[in-house]
């Protein structure tokens, strides 16, 4: 708790001492705050300059990103992308208001594409592909109404 008070007050001088507009990178987001959880990763939270939208970077110890997620009002809203310890793409989707909606496509641990899934508000929806991973091809379909 008081290491994030330490930051937080660097940035608040920081701040105060030079223009805000230099602080925030050519997409509008300022980092703000990054903490550990142990030994497997850390965290990296960037504000955009509304501050209704967020992105968390969640990163493994030795640095390479684990996951991009993109809140709007607190809540999960917009693209999700999470890598496996490799950086290869593990998962990526889209959600509205914390649930998940669209596309989302699930990859084995060599980026090929393994499962296709559509939600729609949180709901299965839609046929869902299973591919083998290994030559691409459709394996089985399901098809999701609820």
């Amino acid at each position: 708790m008081f290491k994030i008070f330490i930051i937080q007050l660097a940035i608040a001088i920081t701040i105060i001492g030079c223009n805000t507009a230099d602080l925030y990178d050519e997409n509008n987001y300022i980092e703000v705050t990054t903490k550990s959880k142990g030994d497997f990763a850390k965290e990296k939270i960037f504000w955009h300059k509304n501050d209704t939208n967020r992105v968390l970077i969640k990163l493994f110890h030795d640095g390479a990103l684990r996951s991009k997620i993109f809140y709007y009002n607190g809540k999960k809203n917009g693209p999700i992308t999470l890598f496996q310890n490799n950086g290869v793409i593990m998962m990526e989707g889209f959600y509205q208001d914390d649930l998940k909606d669209g596309i989302h496509k699930i990859y084995d641990e060599n980026g090929n594409l393994y499962i296709t899934e559509e939600y729609h508000l949180g709901k299965e929806k839609g046929i869902w592909t299973y591919h083998d991973s290994e030559t691409g091809k459709v394996i089985s379909e399901e098809a999701h109404n609820n």
